[in-house]
């Protein structure tokens, strides 16, 4: 089971304006906001969670059977609405595509995230569309943590990605990724970090059941409900932040 959340500064805090074509400068107001990904697995079963404020996007699959769904609210404190992609939000089951994890390799969350889960699996694991990282160093910091760096080159790209342990346990990620020249200058580059809170084959069965609501209840009802309109355009920003 995994429990990690992007903490990456977003454009604003590192000063990343636009450039209009009048040549003035516009600073975007982006919303601070960490993504939480939370990734459990036993069995066939599998589940995927990226978290945003009080909203999250869910999967849960079952052997060829996926079931998504979005969550708004808290449901530790029973204040949870649920909607399905079916029709009027009620929950539908999808056939996962044949070969689909082959390819492109099992979702863990956000873009950021699974590439960098990805990177440090062994060859023979990587799915086939996946881009071969390789080990350039490793050592250990002052403060007693050790890291590891993997590295990918491709023409006009570089990434950069650090994994910070303790003990053994994977405990952050870095990455810094790189647009380069022809002359192999960078021209452009962004960082991600990730900090990762529990990375351990104990899981919460808890997470690979669907939530307990008669029928899906996510009909009409809910979609004029108080919480779906007070959340319905802040959310889709959100929403669309994640991927």
């Amino acid at each position: 089971m995994i429990v990690c959340k992007d903490v990456s500064q977003d454009a604003r805090d590192t000063d990343k304006d636009v450039i209009q074509m009048d040549g003035s400068c516009r600073l975007y107001n982006f919303p601070k906001a960490d993504k939480r990904v939370i990734i459990a697995a036993s069995g066939s079963r599998r589940y995927t969670e990226i978290k945003i404020a009080e909203s999250a996007v869910c999967t849960l699959s079952d052997g060829e059977v996926v079931y998504r769904f979005s969550r708004y609210g808290n449901p530790a404190a029973g204040r949870a609405s649920y909607i399905g992609t079916g029709s009027m939000g009620t929950l539908k089951p999808e056939v996962i595509k044949p070969g689909k994890d082959f390819v492109y390799g099992q979702d863990k969350g956000t873009y950021d995230i699974s590439r960098m889960l990805n990177a440090i699996l062994p060859p023979e694991m990587l799915p086939a569309n996946a881009p071969h990282y390789r080990r350039v160093g490793s050592g250990t910091l002052e403060n007693g943590r050790n890291y590891v760096d993997y590295r990918y080159d491709a023409p006009g790209y570089m990434e950069v990605i650090r994994y910070y342990f303790y003990k053994e346990r994977l405990i952050k990620m870095a990455s810094g990724v790189y647009t380069l020249s022809n002359d192999g200058e960078v021209l452009d580059g962004r960082r991600c970090v990730v900090k990762v809170g529990k990375f351990t084959d104990m899981v919460d069965m808890s997470y690979l059941s669907l939530p307990d609501v008669p029928k899906f209840d996510v009909g009409q009802t809910m979609m004029n409900s108080p919480l779906s309109r007070a959340v319905g355009n802040s959310v889709g920003r959100a929403m669309r932040g994640l991927f």
